[in-house]
This record gives C-alpha cells, sequence and structure tokens, in this order.
C-alpha cells in the first residue's frame, strides 16, 4: 500500500509536468500552421512555466529547452518545486531529456535515448531508455538509491516508431502524425514500463483562433484519475491552454507560460 501511494505521488506530479510542459501561447491566424510547422527544427526554444494545482497558484516551476546538438536534437524539461504542496509530496525534483534524430526527410523525430531522474527525500530513482532502429531493440535501465540496477530489453516491431512524451509533443507540432485539424484521430505508440502503451490524440473541433484537443493514455502514465488531457492549440499548434483532468483523483492540473525565448539555429 505504501508503494502504491508513492507511485501515485510520483505519477501525480509527473502529470503537473506535463500539463506545464504544454501551455498557452499567443493566439495568431489558423492559415499560419502550416508554413510555421517547419520552424521548430530550425530553432533553439526555451520555455518557463508555472504549475498551479487546486488552490494552490503555483507548487512549480518547469524549463523546457528544445534545439539542435550536432547532427541530434535534444529535449529537456527540468521542474523546481515552490509551495506547501510540494513539501508535503517531499518537494520532488523531475529532470527528463530525450535525445532525437529526423525520419521520413525531417518530417518527423524519432527516440535514440530518454533519461528520467527523479529525486525526493533523498532518494533518486533514474530511467534510461536507449533505442537501437537497426537491431530493432530496445534497454530499459532502472536504479535506484541503495539498490543494484534493474535491466530490461524489449524488441521494437518492424515498422514501429515508440515515441515518449516530449516526442510526442514535438511530433504533433510538426504534424508527423497528420494534418492536425477537426475530426483527426492519431494512435500513438509510446515506451512503457513494461515494454509499449498507446496515446490517443482526437482534435474535437475548432473554434475561432485555435483547436481543441483531448489525449487519452492509461492511467499509469499519467497520474490523472481519467487518463486524459484537454488541449487549445493555437494557429502555431502549441497550446494555449493544457488542462489534466483529475490528478491522483483531487482536481484538475493547469500550466501557465510565463515565458518564452526562440533564436534561430546557426548551421
Amino acid at each position: 500500500m505504501a508503494r502504491e501511494k508513492h507511485r501515485l505521488r510520483n505519477w501525480a506530479w509527473l502529470a503537473l509536468v506535463i500539463a506545464s510542459a504544454l501551455a498557452p501561447f499567443p493566439p495568431q491566424p489558423l492559415e499560419a500552421a502550416e508554413g510555421r510547422v517547419a520552424d521548430i527544427l530550425e530553432q533553439q526554444e526555451t520555455l518557463q512555466f508555472t504549475v498551479k494545482f487546486l488552490i494552490f497558484p503555483e507548487v512549480g516551476t518547469v524549463r523546457i529547452t528544445f534545439g539542435r546538438q550536432g547532427a541530434f536534437y535534444l529535449a529537456t524539461i527540468r521542474t523546481e518545486p515552490k509551495g506547501p504542496l510540494p513539501a508535503l509530496l517531499g518537494n520532488p525534483s523531475f529532470f527528463y531529456q530525450t535525445r532525437m534524430e529526423e525520419v521520413a526527410g525531417g518530417k518527423r523525430l524519432r527516440v535514440l535515448q530518454s533519461v528520467q531522474v527523479q529525486e525526493r527525500r533523498g532518494t533518486v530513482r533514474k530511467v534510461v531508455n536507449t533505442l537501437d532502429y537497426q537491431t530493432r531493440s530496445r534497454e530499459r535501465r532502472f536504479t535506484k538509491t541503495g539498490q543494484p540496477p534493474k535491466v530490461s530489453r524489449f524488441s521494437i516491431p518492424e515498422g514501429v516508431y515508440l515515441d515518449d512524451f516530449l516526442t510526442t509533443f514535438y511530433n504533433l507540432r510538426l504534424q508527423a502524425y497528420g494534418p492536425v485539424r477537426p475530426g483527426a484521430r492519431f494512435e500513438i505508440d509510446i515506451m512503457s514500463k513494461r515494454g509499449q502503451a498507446k496515446i490517443y490524440i482526437e482534435i474535437k473541433e475548432q473554434e475561432p483562433d485555435s483547436l481543441v484537443v483531448l489525449v487519452s493514455t492509461n492511467q499509469k502514465l499519467l497520474g490523472s484519475k481519467r487518463g486524459q488531457i484537454r488541449m487549445v492549440l493555437g494557429p502555431d499548434l502549441v497550446p494555449k491552454e493544457v488542462t489534466v483532468v483529475s490528478v491522483f483523483g483531487l482536481g484538475d492540473a493547469v500550466g501557465q507560460l510565463v515565458s518564452r525565448e526562440v533564436e534561430p539555429f546557426n548551421r
């Protein structure tokens, strides 16, 4: 029971992180979307967020960076807890980094390695996923303070790309899964602890300057009681608002953008 409660607390915090990663951007004409998606791979982007949950106006800050590093792309999330709620949870910190490469002629990204580090009350948990598409294999290495590492190996089915939530975020902006328009539905293969799982994305409706998107997945991947995220996408296909539904069974979490910096990539 104690282990299950600890797992729920970790996933609740991760859900807050995801909520902040998908936060508000200024509206622009929807017709601009197609011309802007290619810009993602040509810029270094830094996003700074605050996270709101229940009655707490700020339970943490999140910094997300994306850009090219040599032949690859790196996307990184770093969190810093703030206020009484994280203190009750042991002030958990979260670091996640994905190394990606271009495939399909630059039309999508795929994961080569992901590193996740969580620290809470002096205990560090680290998960490293390494993917090899030549051998169609994935290695998952889990380490925890004071315990020996646990290594799991999985095969990657032919013709399948395994994304993580960061890669899914940027591939959606690239329209790698298909045109992002009302009525579209996407089924995405992602990595999981036991092999692979699914994320479902549905474009529900169009508002005057935005699209409403519902993301559904397994509860164990998010910490959301209903396993749902509701996003309002602006014309640049970056969420203007994101709600993680029923986090920890207590309430919805919402991320707020406080700054965005974009610089062109110097080849």
